[in-house]
């Protein structure tokens, strides 16, 4: 088995969860990256069976990462160990790429069943992420309406929500002003909202915020 790399802005979470894998897999090399740029130099190196991805951190979004690890190495396996709640989360980040998908509060026994499974070829759903995957599958939505969002609409929500204005989004998605406000345009449509203010009140009450937690 290939080694695994674990991705996470907070030292203590990289070496909590190290320890947790460390005791699991003992012959497996675990390798460390604190941002996006740091986990994708690690993968230019050397293959990782296995990725444990965050979703928020400084330098990148997570999200978009998992599309570049599965560009970059395909066999990686990716397991998202993140503080944001399944149902905002979990649907998106599995179809971009991602096996498994665990919280942040879940057990120990779940994050190594999770990752076990993972490793083994199969993907680990948790039983609400389950049944969020059969209301989809059969068509239904959630009542907050953001499975209406583009990946994109999705990803300048956040960016809105964690407190950043138009300019500083353009910059950080190498987008215009004006697209970044297109965009936005069409977020409050989707969402039933009327201004920018409803959109980062909505943003901060689903725990949208990408700014991570200390």
């Amino acid at each position: 088995m290939g080694p695994f790399l674990i991705v996470d802005d907070h030292s203590a979470v990289r070496e909590g969860l190290g320890r947790i894998l460390g005791a699991e897999f003992p012959s497996v090399a675990l390798h460390y990256a604190a941002s996006p740029k740091e986990a994708l130099a690690v993968l230019d190196a050397q293959f990782c069976a296995l990725a444990v991805v965050d979703i928020s951190m400084p330098g990148g979004d997570g999200l978009s990462l998992i599309q570049e690890i599965k560009d970059r190495s395909p066999r990686t396996r990716i397991l998202v160990h993140t503080m944001h709640p399944e149902d905002q989360f979990s649907l998106r980040a599995l179809r971009t790429g991602a096996d498994g998908f665990v919280t942040k509060d879940a057990p120990v026994t779940e994050i190594l069943a999770a990752a076990r499974k993972i490793v083994q070829g199969g993907r680990y759903f948790s039983p609400a992420v389950a049944e969020l995957l059969i209301a989809s599958g059969a068509g239904a939505s959630p009542s907050h309406g953001l499975e209406s969002l583009s990946d994109r609409e999705f990803q300048i929500l956040r960016l809105y929500a964690s407190g950043k204005t138009p300019s500083e989004i353009a910059d950080a998605l190498n987008l215009s002003v004006k697209t970044v406000s297109s965009h936005r345009a069409r977020i409050l449509e989707k969402l039933g909202l009327r201004t920018t203010a409803e959109l980062i009140r909505f943003g901060l009450e689903h725990k949208l915020d990408s700014t991570p937690a200390p």
